[in-house]
């Protein structure tokens, strides 16, 4: 047991406190603090996430306002991935009304922000390499945060490719050859796609109800629009007002951005 650590986490203006009183964690704060958080000197505040270890060295537990969110028997890899995934839940639960996190790919395009909702084996992965690996800008291949004046924000985070074998290996978008983004990018299109084996990229616009209905089914936060329906809502109706919203299966990723990469180039004058 160590005294306990007080650390700020600072996520685009959205802060949480958090309170570790293990130096097994403390120690491996790089790998349970999300890329896109920022580590700064301790202020009270009003959100606090509490990381502690009780009764013996081989149980720990999270804490978030007082409510139980994790309980960790174990130390190792996948206990540092729950707790950062865990952190990152707790950071998105109190972003909004301003920033809001999706299960989505993201990317930029000369200046066009592109978000891909889909959930899990989907092939989100997938889409976002082969983006990048064309001249796209690379923010996330697996959440997307935006705030309510349509920015994308960069998530930092790896991109975590499939094996055959159902493992994971990751690569930034340096390792693969790619930009990653630094600032805010406005989004101006979104792609409900997913992976088919006997998918063909036909894309369809659909309507601002059809997308609404498809944001929600992909927010990282489930509960927000039961918690919140007139503001979620509210949200999602601002948000994909002015977007370019397009909807199809798919089998060969190039297929997609080729098409993308052509619409930008036409629709823009870029």
């Amino acid at each position: 047991m160590c005294r306990d650590i007080k650390l700020s986490l600072n996520s685009y203006g959205v802060k949480v406190g958090l309170k570790i009183n293990s130096a097994f964690f403390y120690e491996n704060s790089d790998k349970i603090i999300p890329p896109f958080v920022k580590i700064e000197e301790y202020k009270e505040e009003t959100d606090c996430l509490t990381l502690s270890i009780v009764k013996h060295p081989q149980k720990s537990t999270l804490y978030f306002k007082d409510e139980l969110i994790l309980t960790i028997k174990e130390f190792n890899d996948e206990t540092l991935d729950a707790i950062r995934d865990k952190i990152h839940f707790a950071i998105a639960s109190v972003s909004a009304p301003h920033k809001y996190h999706f299960h989505a790919g993201a990317v930029s395009y000369k200046g066009v922000g592109i978000i891909l909702p889909a959930g899990s084996f989907s092939g989100k992965t997938t889409l976002s390499k082969e983006f990048i690996s064309r001249g796209a800008t690379y923010y996330s291949d697996d959440f997307a945060i935006v705030d309510n004046k349509n920015y994308l924000y960069p998530s930092k985070n790896p991109l975590a490719i499939r094996l055959p074998d159902s493992s994971r290996v990751y690569k930034t978008a340096d390792q693969l050859n790619s930009s990653n983004g630094i600032e805010k990018v406005e989004i101006k299109i979104i792609l409900f796609t997913k992976y088919s084996n006997e998918g063909k990229w036909n894309p369809r616009k659909i309507s601002q109800a059809q997308s609404i209905w498809e944001l929600c089914q992909n927010f990282y936060i489930q509960s927000f629009l039961a918690i919140n329906p007139a503001e979620t809502l509210d949200f999602l109706r601002k948000f994909t007002n002015d977007l370019k919203m397009f909807q199809s299966e798919r089998n060969e990723a190039s297929e997609v951005v080729e098409w993308t990469f052509g619409y930008i180039d036409k629709k823009f004058n870029i």
